[in-house]
């Protein structure tokens, strides 16, 4: 089940952004779990255990104590992947909004629930896509199944393979790294060097010697990787900017 975050110190734009949420379940005929907020603190506060709590985050820009853009890079820099929707009354912030990377900037006027409704249709379309995306491979004679979206990283190490995921519960897998490569790179997946495989979805920054993933985590980048690395990760970021 998809679940969709509100933050927001106006409760008539809670009302009114759920409201919207409830017509798209209507509409795509699923249910949804929604959460409101009505400041950042409070949201940091309920993500302390699980910052990955929520698969998408609509956030009002403009607050009263922690704002929106305060609230999202501290919920980033803890590894928070899911995506961003701000909601905001001024145009001011657009450009420092995408420090952490936001799907989309709607401005609170005449027009924002008609905007609002079809970045949310898109971006839980999107998010039910990735959830239906597995990987399913051997270890010690038993079957294991891995959502493509949980895996951050791949890393081969002392002749093991490790799928690094967002649980932290990491798995092991039998495959070698360049059977793994063959099997998830059509989903996102990009070998950077020859003992690692990233998530383009988890790049927060990357130069031509290493990338350094949203959980904190820095990455090399093997001299034979970088140009191809530098291209295909232009041409992910393009591909998924919407206009």
């Amino acid at each position: 089940m998809i679940s969709i975050c509100l933050c927001d110190d106006d409760i008539t734009f809670l009302d009114s952004c759920t409201e919207i949420i409830r017509t798209i379940e209507t509409e795509l005929g699923k249910t949804f779990n929604i959460k409101c907020f009505t400041n950042g603190e409070s949201l940091l506060f309920a993500l302390d255990d699980d910052v990955n709590k929520y698969d998408i985050l609509i956030m009002d820009m403009i607050m009263k104590q922690k704002s929106g853009m305060e609230t999202t890079k501290e919920l980033r820099s803890k590894g928070f992947i899911g995506d961003i929707i701000f909601l905001s009354s001024s145009k001011e912030y657009a450009i420092e909004s995408f420090e952490v990377e936001p799907l989309y900037y709607v401005l609170k006027n005449s027009t924002y629930k008609d905007k609002l409704k079809e970045i949310l249709t898109r971006a839980i379309i999107e998010q039910e896509r990735k959830s239906s995306q597995k990987i399913i491979f051997t270890m010690n004679k038993k079957n294991i199944i891995v959502e493509l979206k949980d895996i951050i990283y791949i890393e081969s190490m002392n002749k093991k393979i490790i799928l690094h995921k967002t649980t932290g519960d990491n798995e092991e897998c039998n495959l070698p790294l360049n059977k793994i490569v063959e099997k998830i790179e059509p989903y996102g997946f990009l070998q950077c060097h020859k003992s690692y495989i990233i998530n383009q979805e988890y790049v927060e920054v990357f130069t031509k010697l290493e990338c350094r993933l949203r959980n904190g985590i820095t990455i090399p980048i093997g001299r034979k990787y970088a140009t191809t690395f530098a291209e295909s990760l232009a041409q992910y970021e393009f591909d998924h900017i919407v206009l």
